[in-house]
Order: C-alpha cells, then structure tokens, then sequence
C-alpha cells in the first residue's frame, strides 16, 4: 500500500515542484523584461528631451538674432532721407526675415524630427524583444 502512495505522491511531488520552477523562472523573466521596458523608456525620453533642448537652443539664437537684426533695421529707418531707401531697407528687411524664419523653422524641424526618429528606436527594441520573447515561449 505504501509503494501505492508513494507511486502517486512522488510524480505529483515532482510535477509540483516543476511547475513551481516554471512559475519563479517566468515571474523572472517578467521582472527582467519590466525592467528593460522601463529602460527603453527612461532612453527614450531622455533622447526626446535632448531633441526639445536643441530645438529650443535653435529657437533662443534665432529670436536673438531677429531682434538684433530689427533693430538694426529701425536705426536705419531713423536715418533715411528719402521715402525710396526707407521702402528699400524695409524690403531688404522683409526678405532676410522670411528667409531666415524659414532657414530656422526647418533646422527646427530636422532636430524635432531627428529626435523622434532616435526616441522611437529604444521603444522598438524592446518590442521586438518581447515578441520574440513571446514567439520562444511559445
């Protein structure tokens, strides 16, 4: 009778303690996996902020330069003699503001978007290692 116990406890002992093995290896894994996850993240944002603080850098230098370069611009229209140079300097104004607006939007745009390229990139790494980590498990 005892062999008879023991036959049917020692297989359901050692199923047990497998299964259990499984359990503590996967909450493992999904420790290791929550940690990653979050790591990307953390490099992520990390990356997204550098992109906004070069973007902002661009943005200061080029309302410092516009300022100067209207003001500039005012002090030459209070020297004028004739209503001619004063439409002249006025267009010549007119024409480095929009060329430089538009030469700074798009350094704007490249940083921006540069930065969203790279702060994406953390964020897919991890995705395709938890598919793959999922496709394995499976």
């Amino acid at each position: 009778m005892s062999d008879k116990i023991e036959s049917v406890i020692t297989p359901t002992a050692e199923a047990f303690q497998a299964g259990y093995e499984k359990l503590q290896a996967s909450f493992g894994d999904a420790f290791v996996h929550s940690k990653a996850n979050v790591e990307a993240l953390t490099a992520s944002a990390k990356i997204a902020a550098e992109g906004m603080k070069q973007a902002s850098e661009i943005s200061v230098a080029y309302f410092q330069s516009s300022a100067a370069l209207a003001t500039e611009t005012a002090k030459s229209l209070g020297g004028v003699k004739s209503l001619q140079e004063a439409v002249e300097i006025q267009a010549d104004y007119a024409k480095s503001a929009m060329s430089t607006y538009f030469a700074e939007f798009t350094k704007i745009s490249d940083v921006m978007l540069g930065a969203m390229k790279e702060s994406v990139k953390p964020i897919s790494e991890r995705t395709s290692a938890a598919w793959s980590s999922i496709q394995s498990a499976r």
